[in-house]
């Protein structure tokens, strides 16, 4: 045995004085490669090393990755138990964040952070082999060891595989889990929960230096693509088109495809620089005069954002208003995901702190973009009055017009905006979250006493007064869902308002505008 633990030498280590957590899982552990089998009980887990106690070998730290697990302690190491068990609250076990980078990379660390001492515990950091890989724990006051937070942050496309293998409780996406993952998930009996953890803007970016200051969606998606390959050819100065991209790996580019290549039937050029890092991307394209990337919006950095154009003549500008109410044309939404294999304590307070009122400044102090409701007066909204204007006499009625604007005079819109299921009348699952947290900002004392309407609008599909008539049921269901929490405050406060088609916010001739045109905003007036 003696010339078997000396071939293996870099696998294991014989562990003297080592002060052993009160927790012990039995796992038995085989080398890959040899015929070593090691078992005994698992005692504690530091990042890649589990130390074993085994009554043939006494206490060994093995390097977890050299070997294969059996036993109820495999999923504390990050390893599916043969018995396919789900994971147990254990003191001191490890649980995994994995997934997204532009999550992973500061805001997941940010909350883990603000999570402990917000519970009065210590956290140590430890980055790892690559700056997407750290270790958080966290202690009581008497330095008692209550966590290891597993933090990785390898790509959405490794949040759903995470969550499958069980190496984590939570997966961090910067887009919609896939169809396919989801079903992944589901075949193997795991119940997926979508929570809306920030909101991010995805700004194309440009070099302080380059004058262009607006694109088209369909420009924008020919340079990425190549076939605009001078800044000429979009009234720049001449020079050829350096391409910035992340890479393949990023939720970032997946979201960019989806959202500006996907609909022109175009792919990302083969000579895109790609990139790992979204701060390296943003700091590289400042330096280029002939760059351009697309980024999330806490990496604009000393970049220069670009307005969209469209083609009916909305400008979309990258301000954290309109990426709030998700009129951005380049708006999304970062995600914690979660199954019913969450078990850890920890993983679940989190979660619930990451998704509270008290974490929304950790989120803003990161650069994203957080869900605290925020005002802008109708005063500063003038060009949605002029975009509501030129549109063709079909959708437009004159004097409900004039009740809109006398309606709205001297209110406030709110950044939350209430949008529901394709197809349907049910509030999606933001909007649902967002019903919660209206209500809590509704409550306060500066609100109380002041009139809440709740504007409903449409699309420009069917005739205005059928519009008119669905806008209208719409907003009844956001009064049904805030009445629905009980007599919190006087029904009489909420005016309902049906304006059909009238004030898009997005062009009607894709599904992603008309998508956007069918909400309810929420106004208040003194």
């Amino acid at each position: 045995m003696r010339h078997k633990l000396l071939a293996i030498g870099c696998a294991l280590t014989i562990a003297a004085g080592h002060i052993l957590p009160a927790f012990s899982e039995p796992v038995e552990m085989r080398l890959r490669g040899g015929d070593l089998v090691i078992k005994g009980d698992l005692a504690s887990v530091r990042g890649n090393a589990g130390l074993i106690t085994s009554p043939d070998f006494g206490a060994i730290m093995l390097e977890i990755d050299r070997f294969d697990c059996q036993g109820p302690g495999c999923i504390v190491l990050g390893q599916p138990e043969t018995s396919a068990a789900l994971p147990r609250q254990i003191p001191g076990a490890t649980f995994g964040i994995r997934g997204s980078n532009t999550v992973g990379e500061a805001l997941s660390p940010a909350l883990i952070e603000a999570y402990a001492k917000n519970n009065g515990y210590l956290a140590e950091k430890r980055v790892g082999a690559s700056a997407e890989e750290i270790e958080m724990e966290l202690f009581d006051q008497n330095r008692k060891r209550l966590v290891l937070i597993d933090a990785q942050s390898h790509g959405s496309g490794t949040s759903a595989t995470n969550l499958l293998s069980g190496a984590a409780e939570i997966g961090a996406s910067s887009r919609l889990i896939k169809d396919t993952e989801l079903k992944a998930l589901n075949d193997a009996g795991l119940t997926v929960n979508e929570h809306v953890l920030a909101l991010d803007g995805m700004p194309v970016i440009v070099s302080p230096s380059n004058p262009v200051e607006q694109l088209t969606l369909e420009q924008i998606a020919k340079i990425f693509a190549g076939e605009i390959a001078d800044w000429s050819e979009v009234g720049g100065t001449p020079g050829a088109i350096t391409i910035y991209a992340r890479d393949d790996k990023s939720g970032t580019s997946d979201t960019f495809a989806s959202l500006v290549l996907d609909p022109f039937d175009l792919e990302l050029a083969s000579n895109a620089n790609r990139y790992a890092s979204s701060v390296e991307l943003s700091d590289n394209v400042t330096r280029d005069p002939n760059g351009i990337g697309f980024i999330g919006f806490a990496y604009i950095r000393n970049a220069k954002p670009l307005t969209i154009g469209t083609n009916c003549g909305i400008a979309s500008n990258p301000t954290e208003f309109a990426v709030k109410t998700e009129e951005y044309a380049l708006a999304r939404r970062l995600y914690y995901y979660t199954t019913n294999r969450l078990r850890s304590e920890h993983a679940k307070g989190l979660l619930d702190f990451a998704l509270s009122d008290t974490a929304q400044p950790i989120i803003a102090e990161t650069g994203f973009i957080n869900q605290d409701i925020e005002v802008l007066p109708f005063s500063e909204q003038g060009d949605r009055l002029t975009t509501a204007l030129s549109v063709s006499p079909d959708d437009f009625d004159a004097s409900l017009m004039q009740d809109l604007v006398v309606t709205l005079t001297d209110a406030q819109r709110l950044s939350v905006t209430f949008r529901f299921e394709k197809n349907s009348g049910n509030l999606e699952q933001k909007s649902l979250q967002d019903i919660q947290r209206l209500t809590r900002y509704l409550q306060r004392k500066e609100q109380r006493g002041k009139q809440i309407l709740l504007l409903g609008f449409t699309d420009a599909s069917g005739t205005f007064a059928t519009n008119r008539t669905i806008s209208l049921a719409r907003a009844d269901a956001v009064r049904a869902a805030l009445s629905g929490l009980g007599n919190i405050f006087d029904a009489s406060r909420l005016v309902l308002k049906a304006y059909s088609e009238l004030m898009p916010v997005d062009c009607n001739d894709t599904e992603k505008g008309r998508t956007k045109n069918r909400r309810v905003e929420v106004w208040l007036k003194e």
